[in-house]
């Protein structure tokens, strides 16, 4: 369950890709490792999904978020379909309308006017959960029903989403919306399908669909979708009978658009082979032929795949074994494949303290401050990059500048270091603000895009000032016989002067 977001903290100039991956914990909760395109927490959110309920994720655009590019997260708790997401105060969840059998897959897609959940209800009936304007109601969808509710994929197309799911005769049954009505049409599949096969669908073109499958051979196949008529051919590969499929479209080239229109879209498909290694069916081409690559990674089934749609930004193919999340990341499917570390266990509030240093001298001051507060080193950055993302992930991360040159860096970016906004910033301006009074928690919404200032008026007491504000981010208290208003005075107005290196 892959949701991933442009972060539009700053409203006119989208900064990198957030990214939340929604896994259950064994203990039956739920966690989201989040990345901002640097480093990954791994963050306990609500829900406690029923055992074998599907899982998955948008992000969209959410009115009842300021319209903020928010993730959300469906399942099914306690016998009901219930959702996660990130809302102005934090992370919370909910109820929804609609009832899934044990075990469904869950799907879904944002359209215009709000989120589709689709599930198979009781009957192992195709349903609908639909919010509009903030009320979720839910119906069953035309179509025969299922005795295989696990297999049950979704394509967003121009027109809206194509689902796909196996009838209780095994037949690939393919279902879309025309003029508000529901219609389904069998798949034509020549050498029938694999008894309960994993089934994974991607968008082809602006009206079209592909969906993945295993067909009766035990081959890989795919099924091109024109309105509700389709064919099914044998890509590469044989997938191992369980394991999974996921698939995406991908961005080809350099650039996302060009004089003549958009740039060429791809398509790929994962799998896990006989011997259990990751493979990739991919095109470079709608229609195309299919070319095959091997990953480096391991698991027992795949969890999820990525392909952003922002030039260069990577591939992503995540697999899990003994409920332990694991990546493998590519330019793209043809390109070099490496692994990723991810978080074998939910964060602490201590990784989501970020120091920030400008100097070799505030480096070593920091980590320092850093060893005497309790908190690991990788809190310390010395990454302009990476210190103005996690200012901007005001959700995930608390930033503390240590030292004159990263408070400067961060209030006016005096040198006119490269940062995520691809140039929206030049030298002399940034869209940060110092943070007061200190917190002990992220700065949320109602603090959004601050950061705190360890770079005190009196440069005699910037060591103490600073040490004071990372005491308190850590523990909630100062040291002893400081407080909020003995506590040295900040540098309000640093110089606008470079200093320091942006790495």
């Amino acid at each position: 369950a892959v949701a991933s977001a442009t972060n539009n903290s700053i409203w006119f100039d989208p900064g990198p890709v957030n990214q939340y991956v929604f896994q259950r914990t064994p203990s039956g909760g739920l966690v989201a490792d989040f990345t901002d395109s640097g480093t990954w927490l791994q963050l306990p959110v609500p829900g406690n999904p029923d055992s074998g309920s599907g899982l998955t994720s948008l992000g969209y655009p959410d009115p009842a978020n300021a319209d903020a590019m928010t993730p959300h997260a469906y399942y099914t708790q306690d016998g009901a379909l219930s959702e996660t997401y990130m809302a102005s105060s934090g992370w919370t969840s909910q109820t929804l309308a609609g009832n899934p059998e044990a075990g469904s897959a869950i799907v879904a897609s944002a359209e215009s006017a709000g989120p589709d959940v689709f599930y198979f209800g009781a009957g192992g009936v195709l349903s609908e959960a639909t919010d509009s304007t903030g009320t979720w109601t839910a119906s069953a969808l035309s179509g025969p029903a299922t005795s295989q509710p696990g297999s049950l994929a979704i394509a967003d197309t121009a027109t809206g989403p194509e689902l796909f799911y196996l009838s209780k005769g095994n037949a690939l049954i393919a279902e879309t919306n025309v003029a508000g009505t529901w219609v389904w049409a069998p798949v034509i599949t020549p050498s029938g399908v694999a008894a309960g096969s994993p089934l994974s669908a991607v968008s082809t073109g602006s009206e079209q669909a592909e969906v993945f499958f295993v067909d009766g051979s035990g081959h890989l196949a795919a099924a091109r979708m024109l309105s509700i008529v389709g064919l099914a051919t044998q890509l590469p590969g044989t997938p191992a009978a369980s394991g999974g499929l996921a698939s995406t479209s991908y961005l080809v080239g350099s650039s996302q658009s060009t004089v003549a229109g958009p740039t060429t879209m791809g398509q790929d498909v994962y799998y896990l082979d006989s011997a259990g290694q990751p493979q990739v069916d991919y095109t470079t081409s709608p229609g195309g032929s299919w070319q095959t690559a091997s990953l480096p990674g391991t698991g027992t089934s795949i969890a999820g795949a990525d392909s952003f749609q922002f030039p260069g930004q990577p591939s992503s193919l995540y697999l899990t074994a003994s409920n332990q999340l694991s990546l493998d990341q590519a330019s793209s499917p043809s390109g070099t494949w490496s692994p990723v570390a991810l978080p074998t266990a939910p964060s602490t509030w201590a990784n989501q303290i970020v120091l920030y240093a400008a100097t070799p001298a505030d480096e070593a001051t920091a980590l320092s401050i850093a060893a005497a507060a309790g908190l690991p080193a990788s809190d310390v950055t010395t990454s302009f990059y990476d210190a103005w993302i996690d200012v901007e992930n005001y959700n995930e991360y608390l930033v503390i500048s240590i030292g004159d040159a990263a408070t400067i860096a961060l209030y006016y970016n005096a040198c006119g270091w490269a940062n995520p906004t691809d140039g929206g910033y030049t030298a002399g301006s940034t869209p940060f603000s110092i943070q007061y009074p200190p917190l002990d928690s992220v700065p949320g919404v109602a603090n959004a895009d601050n950061f705190e200032t360890g770079d005190a008026a009196n440069s005699s007491q910037t060591d103490a000032l600073a040490t004071d504000l990372v005491d308190y981010a850590a523990s909630g208290t100062f040291p002893a016989g400081v407080t909020l208003s003995n506590l040295p005075e900040f540098n309000w107005s640093p110089p606008d002067v470079c200093e320091g290196s942006p790495n």
